[in-house]
């Protein structure tokens, strides 16, 4: 029994560091409908970090630019 919990909560650490690693941010801007990485040429003030995952269920698409 304690064998079974002890693979259990390593599994779910696991799980969880991998989430973490897979938690890639992108930044946007307030008014924008793309997101980009962090040192792009078309976003130097006014972004906002978010997950990429968030920015897809906004509808955001890739920038053109720094997404090539």
């Amino acid at each position: 029994m304690k064998k079974n919990i002890h693979l259990l909560l390593t599994t779910l650490v696991l799980s969880l560091l991998l989430n973490v690693a897979n938690a890639q941010t992108v930044y946007v801007t307030a008014n924008g409908k793309k997101y980009h990485k962090k040192n792009c040429k078309l976003v130097n003030e006014g972004k906002k970090g978010i997950t990429l995952d968030e920015a897809k269920k906004k509808g955001l698409e890739p920038c053109g630019v720094c997404y090539k």
